[in-house]
């Protein structure tokens, strides 16, 4: 991924070089001028910690996600559990379906 997004960044770069030198006849362009807007992020991709409690519609849609303490979750949210069906539990998750 990193890779793909440098071979991008410096696709993009050399083609802003070529099209400066190219349509600007006589002026000349600072390589310096072409960098100062020119911005990359590189993200790590974080592993996203699974939800506590996960609500489901009748198509099996996701529809709400809920994280932390499921003891804590279940004191809060009380009556929205109340009202799903409770269709799998893990050590770590619960799945209800709600209307």
């Amino acid at each position: 991924m990193k890779r793909m997004i440098l071979f991008t960044a410096s696709l993009l770069l050399s083609s802003q070089l070529l099209f400066a030198s190219s349509h600007e006849g006589e002026k000349t362009v600072k390589f310096e001028d072409l960098l100062r807007d020119f911005k990359i992020e590189v993200l790590e991709n974080a592993p996203k910690k699974a939800p506590s409690i996960v609500f489901i519609n009748k198509c099996g849609d996701v529809v709400g996600e809920l994280y932390g303490d499921k003891t804590e979750l279940n004191e809060k949210f009380q009556a929205l559990i109340k009202e799903g069906h409770l269709m799998t539990t893990s050590e770590t998750m619960e799945v209800y379906l709600i209307k």
